[in-house]
């Protein structure tokens, strides 16, 4: 099983909560990331006028998806600049492995899952943790997953659109690990191919600081705001202890 982030660096914050996750119950998946530009590159910044490049050529495209399409299940997480990219990821991904499941989230699904789900087996809406397990767990023990909350599925072209879970809890979110942070993860690196993400790419991608989030969803009733499908609602990590991750972080030495 793979996970991939497609966004413009690997701060991925949503993403590295659901691979945190997910290791916990499959410590063998694979983390890979896909950037068709840097945010925090003062040179992409002056050629590219401050706009973000999402897009990648067809040789890395195929590339990228000959490396992906070893998998038994892809999982993509990416936001809408990024889709269409996404999608041809995809279907090169599918020309190559016809029998791989394929599925997506992060904030595009989300907001728009009537077109993610055309492009694979099952799109996650909302937030990701208990439902992927659920999902996940009755897809490797052969059983119906059909049903899972907060999934769609694109099944023989019917498309099955579940209902939301509840949200998670602050005390079921206080036991969730920390974020995914430079545990053995890959990087697409043009004319080399996926390789070890290191030290000094980390910083140049994410620059010298620790991205991570305390709360989840919004006050607001605001169509502008994406997350949840604009469920009036913010619920906070409780009782949040900081020091044992700025442990973590010194012990794994970044900087």
């Amino acid at each position: 099983m793979i996970f991939c982030s497609v966004e413009n660096g690997i701060i991925s914050i949503g993403f590295r909560k659901i691979t945190s996750f997910v290791r916990t119950i499959f410590p063998d998946i694979e983390v890979c990331h896909v950037t068709p530009s840097n945010l925090y590159s003062r040179i992409d910044a002056f050629v590219n006028f401050g706009n973000t490049k999402n897009d990648m050529s067809n040789n890395d495209i195929k590339a990228v998806a000959s490396y992906l399409a070893k998998a038994d299940m892809i999982c993509f997480s990416s936001m809408t600049p990024f889709a269409d990219l996404t999608k041809k990821l995809l279907k090169n991904i599918h020309e190559i492995n016809k029998n791989i499941f394929t599925v997506w989230g992060g904030i595009h699904p989300s907001v728009y899952p009537e077109d993610a789900i055309k492009s694979v087996d099952a799109i996650c809406i909302g937030e990701g943790e208990s439902a992927f397990k659920e999902f996940i767990l009755a897809y490797k023990n052969g059983n119906d997953y059909l049903n899972t909350r907060n999934f769609w599925f694109n099944n023989k072209n019917n498309v099955i659109k579940n209902s939301f879970r509840k949200l998670q809890q602050p005390n079921v979110m206080e036991n969730f690990p920390y974020p995914l942070y430079a545990e053995n993860e890959m990087i697409y690196k043009k004319k080399q191919g996926f390789v070890p993400l290191t030290n000094d790419e980390y910083i140049s991608l994410t620059g010298i600081s620790y991205h991570t989030i305390l709360a989840i969803g919004c006050p607001l009733s605001v169509l502008i705001v994406p997350i949840l499908f604009f469920q009036k609602t913010i619920h906070f990590i409780e009782n949040f202890d900081i020091l044992p991750l700025i442990i973590l972080l010194v012990k794994l030495n970044r900087f």
